[in-house]
């Protein structure tokens, strides 16, 4: 089956706010394939289509340019903090383990 995997920045519609424009700003991954086979005993397809779609930014529009404020990945902050947690009792185990076992040689 081929596969195939995008990425792309898309930008919304603009939005009006006591006298502010702003432009929303996402990110689209979409990973896609298809398959069709035929055969003497018939035929087969198989279709995949997949689509996460994560704010990125939100864009105001002021006289001269473009301010851009970005929105976090609060979720991939969270999962790096459970993952360091998590390894901290192992970490401490190693020294402490590694400790003991240099007094029982001396």
């Amino acid at each position: 089956m081929r596969l195939r995997l995008t990425d792309t920045i898309v930008r919304g519609t603009p939005i009006s706010a006591e006298g502010r424009v702003f432009v929303p700003e996402a990110r689209v991954t979409t990973f896609a394939g298809r398959e069709i086979a035929m055969s003497a005993n018939g035929s087969q397809a198989f279709g995949l289509h997949v689509r996460h779609v994560r704010p990125t930014a939100l864009i105001e529009q002021i006289p001269g340019g473009e301010r851009r404020h970005p929105i976090g990945h609060a979720t991939r902050r969270a999962w790096i903090g459970y993952a360091l947690a998590a390894n901290v009792p192992l970490v401490l185990y190693a020294i402490v383990n590694s400790l003991l076992k240099a007094k029982r040689f001396i």
